[in-house]
């Protein structure tokens, strides 16, 4: 799918506010896809598992981000 017919562009640059359970699935879909994803926590210890070691254990344990 590309931009024209409603999907996203690899390389998009796209923010997903929530670092929950939803918003880190969502994060981690937009990730797998290519886009440059830049998640909004509430929470700094959520915030810098994320950062750091490219994981929400809490919300989503199981799954890490792909490193850049």
């Amino acid at each position: 799918m590309n931009a024209a017919h409603g999907g996203v562009k690899r390389g998009a640059k796209i923010a997903v506010i929530g670092s929950g359970s939803w918003g880190t699935t969502f994060a981690k879909v937009l990730c797998d896809a290519g886009s440059d994803v830049t998640i909004w926590a509430r929470r700094s210890e959520v915030s810098d598992e994320i950062q750091v070691a490219k994981r929400n254990s809490q919300y989503l344990p199981g799954v890490t981000f792909r490193r850049r």
